[in-house]
């Protein structure tokens, strides 16, 4: 089984326009796990997955791969890491098959295996009858399909998807899904970004949700597990009293509306609670609300309103 590591460390990325694209970010891939990068437009979630295949230099921090500073190598991290870009097309002019064959053919691979993996990769994605047609005749879904084919065939360490699923009918998708879930359980680190809340919740492993550039959480999902998340809302506390709540790492405070909304595992519940009892009690705060959430509800209390 592949033992990379990937790393990225007090990543930050700034425009001209003082825009944080990135601030501040660190965070470990694991083998085995499929991550999901969650976020409004705009969060930087691209803006991190380009700066770990060395298309984006940082402002400053570091990318590393097995402990090696990848950030002023761009090559040796496009070596290691396979990239499916949001808008990329099949090339013009040459069909299906020949496009998921070049590539495999430029990463080294002999044409007979290139071959067989092209024609292997074709039949699991169940697009058989449109291996000979050329990309710029094929609908938007059957080219996201050929750019998903061509990004992970090549046994790469590390794969980074930007929005794979979009334009893709609902049977493909799924198996995408399964495609992505094979190579993780062979070692594989996946990151992809995605809006798809429902996928996520069914098939990732772990979120990261971004919002203006930063990570506001970082959660593991057991898909096996019948765990429900709760949303905590606690209203009327000041924002120096939130510090008794950091050690809960999904949780956003709203400064006009004196407001703390925390996302918890069913383990954090009874400390939650603990404390909430103990700032009601000194009446540090004026009400609160308790209920469990699905993904999509995390999200729109974590992100989806204006401080």
């Amino acid at each position: 089984m592949n033992s990379t590591i990937l790393c990225v460390k007090n990543l930050n990325k700034y425009y001209k326009n003082s825009i944080k694209a990135n601030n501040n970010i660190t965070l470990e891939f694991n083998v085995g796990e499929i991550t999901a990068l969650i976020g409004h437009n705009g969060a930087g979630k691209t803006t991190l997955l380009n700066q770990i295949i060395g298309l984006i230099k940082p402002t400053s921090g570091s990318v590393l791969i097995n402990q090696m500073e990848v950030t002023n190598k761009p090559s040796i991290a496009r070596r290691l890491v396979s990239s499916m870009p949001q808008f990329q097309l099949p090339l013009k002019g040459v069909s299906v098959f020949q496009s998921i064959e070049s590539v495999l053919r430029i990463k080294g691979f002999s044409k007979k295996i290139s071959r067989k993996k092209a024609e292997d990769i074709i039949d699991f994605l169940q697009i058989n009858q449109w291996q000979n047609v050329s990309g710029e005749k094929l609908s938007g879904g059957l080219q996201r399909l050929t750019s998903f084919a061509m990004s992970v065939t090549s046994d790469s360490p590390i794969i980074v998807l930007d929005e794979p699923t979009n334009d893709v009918d609902p049977i493909r998708r799924l198996l995408m899904w399964k495609y992505l879930r094979k190579l993780a359980d062979n070692g594989t680190i996946i990151i992809i970004v995605t809006h798809n809340l429902l996928e996520v919740e069914k098939y990732a492993n772990r979120y990261i949700l971004l919002d203006k550039g930063c990570v506001k959480a970082d959660v593991k999902i057991d898909n096996k597990s019948s765990s429900s998340r709760h949303l905590l809302s606690i209203l009327g506390i000041e924002k120096n009293d939130t510090e008794l709540f950091s050690c809960f790492s999904n949780m956003k405070y709203y400064n006009e509306e004196r407001k703390m909304i925390i996302a918890l595992e069913d383990k954090e519940v009874i400390k939650a609670v603990d404390l909430l009892l103990m700032i009601l009690k000194e009446k540090k705060a004026t009400n609160y609300d308790m209920k469990i959430g699905s993904l999509y509800e995390s999200y729109e209390e974590m992100v989806g309103r204006n401080d």
